[in-house]
């Protein structure tokens, strides 16, 4: 059952991707991009971005907004059912971040905290894969990286997973630093 939700979350991913892949190559961009840090490194690594190129920060704008758009469209048509039991709850657009909710259509207490640990590990390590996979060749013809990209977009991604009487059962944060050196 694991391995299915984790490709359930990884063919989610992968559909956001391509279409942000093909929106961002019609060069619109998004030049409103806030910013309120919530880690010192952050602060520290942030003042790297203001030796980005023009074209850089076009591009990371471009792909900020490309996100933030097909997102849009995505969760109005939330609650998505992924499969049997793994429903796609919401999605929640902000300027610096992208929270995916989730919920498991049984309770928490059906799997073990080391089950629910691993699952979470597993699929933190699968999702920076596949956003590492899908945007790999944009990438390269642009010449800069996911971690620069998340970076100059200022944004930040969260996947929130709940059983079905609503109780956490973790989550799993994505920015620019986990993408550093990859």
């Amino acid at each position: 059952m694991k391995n299915f939700l984790h490709k359930a979350v990884s063919i989610l991913i992968c559909c956001v991707l391509v279409i942000l892949y093909a929106y961002t190559k019609t060069g619109k961009t998004n030049k409103r991009a806030l910013y309120s840090p919530k880690h010192k490194e952050i602060n520290i690594l942030k003042e790297k971005s203001c030796y980005a190129s023009k074209e850089d920060k076009e591009f990371a704008a471009g792909f900020k907004h490309g996100i933030i758009e097909e997102c849009k469209k995505i969760s109005k048509e939330t609650p998505i059912r992924l499969d049997n039991c793994f429903v796609l709850k919401s999605i929640d657009i902000t300027e610096q971040s992208i929270t995916y909710s989730y919920q498991f259509e049984f309770e928490k207490s059906e799997m073990t905290e080391d089950e629910w640990k691993e699952f979470l590990e597993e699929t933190k390590k699968e999702t920076k894969t596949n956003l590492l996979s899908v945007t790999s060749e944009m990438l390269k013809k642009s010449d800069i990286s996911l971690s620069k990209t998340l970076e100059l977009a200022e944004i930040r991604l969260e996947y929130i997973y709940s059983d079905m009487n609503g109780s956490i059962i973790g989550t799993i944060q994505l920015d620019y630093l986990d993408f550093y050196g990859m």
